[in-house]
């Protein structure tokens, strides 16, 4: 896997655009090399890696559009539905985001392999913590972290 030349947009750390099958860039494609190596099927086959989206606007719409491009199965898990991130993804959650629990157990049902985490609703309460603790990556920040950013706003006020 290798990373896009000139992605046209940047979301956090991931980087997609017009990349081809395959051409994501997360953390310069180290970590989803490591996670791949881990998985690789009969014959050095790169299987399909399984990735959750958390979240159901605009932001997390072009994540899992970045994602389907790039190969992987794109599970999604909104509190209201979105048409785009529906048609992307291979099976969809209709929950409430802060649900931690229902969320993890679902994850850890369908084998996930890496979380991305779109809504701070849900970083705030510790769905990377919980998330990590299951035994799957995610990208965001801890609770602690993410409970940072609406305290500083509130300074800047």
């Amino acid at each position: 896997m290798r990373g896009c030349r000139h992605p046209p947009f940047s979301i956090g750390r991931l980087h997609a655009g017009d990349c081809a099958p395959g051409e994501i860039s997360f953390d310069g494609g180290r970590r989803i090399k490591r996670l791949l190596k881990r998985r690789r099927g009969l014959a050095g086959r790169e299987p399909e890696m399984k990735v959750l989206v958390v979240g159901g606007g605009g932001r997390e719409h072009a994540i899992v559009k970045a994602l389907a491009r790039s190969g992987p199965d794109v599970y999604g898990v909104m509190g209201n539905p979105n048409p785009g991130i529906r048609r992307a993804s291979k099976e969809v959650l209709l929950h409430d985001v802060t649900d931690i629990p229902t969320i993890v157990a679902w994850a850890k049902a369908r084998g996930v392999d890496l979380a991305v985490i779109g809504p701070e609703a849900p970083l705030a309460a510790g769905i990377v913590d919980a998330l990590e603790t299951a035994g799957i990556p995610s990208m965001g920040p801890d609770r602690e972290a993410a409970r940072l950013d609406p305290i500083a706003a509130l300074h800047y006020e």
